[in-house]
């Protein structure tokens, strides 16, 4: 065992890999004679592995009419199935671009709305700006024009018929 560890790499030390792969003992025959034997070997799950479609060319194509009507229904069963997993994925995508694109039409309105109420706070607050400059010059200038009216009294009396005496 400590033998196997000191021909073994840093990584396979860090991994912990303890196997070794020794040349088979026929292996002399296999070179000499040029060929070399391929084993593939499939690490994926039984669940995940699928017949290539070189395998499945086994079949003779002939099957009788009661497996030809089991195998219909249960493709017709799987069919469907897989038809409405397909259109509820569907649905769900097409509903969740309705409601994207309806939250954005309503951002959009509440915006074009937001703006509107803007500017009409804005001319309100305009015309209030006016209308109370123009009180305000108003009541600036009706005391200056008693005052004129006054003194045009004041003037009217003191006339040349006065100052004659």
């Amino acid at each position: 065992m400590s033998d196997e560890i000191g021909r073994m790499s840093e990584e396979d030390k860090f991994l912990g890999v303890r196997t070794t792969i020794e040349p088979p003992e026929d292996a002399s025959t296999d070179v000499d004679d040029g060929e070399v034997n391929i084993e593939v070997v499939d690490d994926r799950p039984e669940a995940d592995q699928r017949a290539s479609s070189g395998a499945m060319g086994d079949d003779d194509g002939t099957a009788s009419d009661e497996e030809v009507a089991q195998l219909g229904q249960r493709a017709q069963k799987r069919i469907k199935k897989l038809k409405w997993e397909y259109h509820e994925e569907r649905r769900a995508k097409e509903a969740s671009e309705r409601l994207a694109n309806e939250a954005v039409s309503y951002t959009q309105s509440m915006q074009v709305e937001n703006q509107r109420l803007l500017k009409l706070i804005q001319d309100s607050q305009g015309a209030l700006t006016e209308q109370s400059k123009s009180r305000a010059n108003a009541s600036l200038m009706m005391p200056k024009k008693t005052t004129k009216e006054r003194m045009n009294r004041v003037i009217a009396n003191k006339s040349p018929s006065h100052s004659s005496i």
